[in-house]
């Protein structure tokens, strides 16, 4: 969290499964993590362009990346 947005208090929550994408000739390995901070407070790095909040049920009606949708329902379900 440090590295990609400049939050130094995050605390993970949970680890999802790695989930691996094929681009352009370039295999990525992502693996999502569930964090939680007691900021909002946002500096992204100059790999990122722009984030926005949203409630987990706006989350559904925006355009993510890859599996987003599915890996952060099973990330959040109890």
């Amino acid at each position: 969290m440090i590295e990609e947005c400049d939050v130094h208090d995050a605390e993970m929550k949970r680890m999802g499964r790695e989930i691996y994408l094929r681009s352009g000739g370039m295999l990525y390995v992502i693996t999502p993590l569930l964090m939680e901070s007691k900021t909002d407070r946002i500096k992204l790095n100059e790999e990122n362009s722009a984030y926005s909040w949203v409630t987990a049920d706006e989350l559904y009606r925006h355009e993510t990346v890859t599996k987003f949708k599915e890996t952060f329902g099973m990330l959040t379900a109890k």
